[in-house]
């Protein structure tokens, strides 16, 4: 009776922890069909490489096995990129306009800390604009193109070093009417030493998995080995997924037999950084702003060494009279 009550209570712990990871979960799991729609096939491709099942591969000659590593890696320095869109009846009117916007933009975003020094204007396209006009004619008439004005465009490249500037960057340009952040790109500096310091953790892994596999009598032979490396790195604009949370039942409007007017349900964007269930060294795990992921996967081919058969024979070599050896088994 005791051991049943201690069962009992086993498994409802279990079902409580099984309820506390559901609560956990997040509105994102309404939109699971959705989450991926925004990768390219070549990123898929890439991500579905770790997405194997790290199974030791022994048959009678050799043992094959993998070690996935991850490093994330705070960016050093952030470049958002904004574009700047300008009307004016002639091309100086739009230069002249955009370039009074640009310059206010650069003060106001001086107080946050970024230097003239770390903005840039590049310059994009200058088009004209056309519009019909009409020439009448006794029977007829004729729409013609004619030039009315002029659109300039140029893109501002903003770099800064805190990822809490980026918030006043949007502030000032939204002052200023510059509305349309293109996006935002992460850099890391010395990225060799991050590769470096991620391989040496995952050979440290794979050396005491070696040492477990001969505690385990796996005789490997240590001369002979095939082994292949991949490295790849993750930006957080690739990890970004979408979902639309809203839900759209409502039993009170069914049993009136009213009609449901459907409300605009808005795209919401989250930071989806690679999971980690795939990888056996993980630096850097706990993540509270989006990183950049690297990557490394050592995969080794181990030749396993033959027990050789030994046997020991007992016998005596025997020299006759006449000169001759014999040998004499004893059994």
């Amino acid at each position: 009776m005791k051991s049943f009550l201690n069962l009992l209570s086993l498994v409802s712990c279990l079902l409580l922890v099984s309820n506390c990871f559901s609560q956990a979960v997040g509105n994102s799991m309404y939109g699971i069909d959705n989450r991926y729609n925004y990768q390219n096939s070549e990123e898929l491709t890439w991500q579905n490489s770790f997405n194997i099942s790290r199974e030791i591969q022994i048959d009678e000659n050799s043992m094959t096995f993998e070690v996935n590593g991850l490093f994330n890696r705070k960016a050093d320095a952030y470049l958002a990129i904004f574009n700047m869109t300008q009307v004016g009846e002639n091309a100086s009117v739009a230069n002249d306009l955009l370039n009074t916007r640009y310059q206010n933009f650069v003060n106001e975003v001086a107080a946050a800390g970024v230097k003239p020094s770390d903005i840039f204007l590049d310059m994009v396209s200058q088009v004209p604009i056309y519009e019909l006009e009409v020439t009448k004619k006794f029977f007829s008439k004729t729409y013609n193109e004619v030039p009315k004005g002029f659109e300039l465009q140029k893109n501002i490249h903003v770099k800064f070093t805190k990822g809490e500037t980026m918030d006043k960057i949007l502030t000032a340009a939204a002052k200023h009417e510059i509305y349309d952040l293109i996006k935002v790109d992460y850099f890391v500096e010395n990225t060799s030493s991050v590769y470096e310091t991620l391989r040496d953790s995952v050979i440290a892994y794979s050396q005491r998995k070696m040492s477990n596999y001969k505690d385990l009598k796996v005789n490997l032979d240590t001369v002979y080995r095939v082994l292949t490396e991949q490295t790849s790195v993750t930006f957080p604009i690739d990890r970004y997924s979408k979902y639309q949370p809203a839900s759209s039942s409502s039993i009170e409007a069914v049993g009136k037999k009213s009609g449901v007017t459907e409300i605009r349900k808005p795209v919401v964007m989250f930071y989806n950084q690679l999971s980690y269930h795939n990888f056996d060294v993980v630096i850097n795990p706990v993540v509270l702003e989006p990183v950049v992921q690297y990557t490394c996967k050592i995969k080794m081919r181990f030749s396993l060494k033959k027990p050789v058969e030994t046997k020991v024979q007992n016998h005596y070599k025997v020299i006759t009279p006449a000169g001759d050896v014999k040998t004499v088994e004893i059994k």
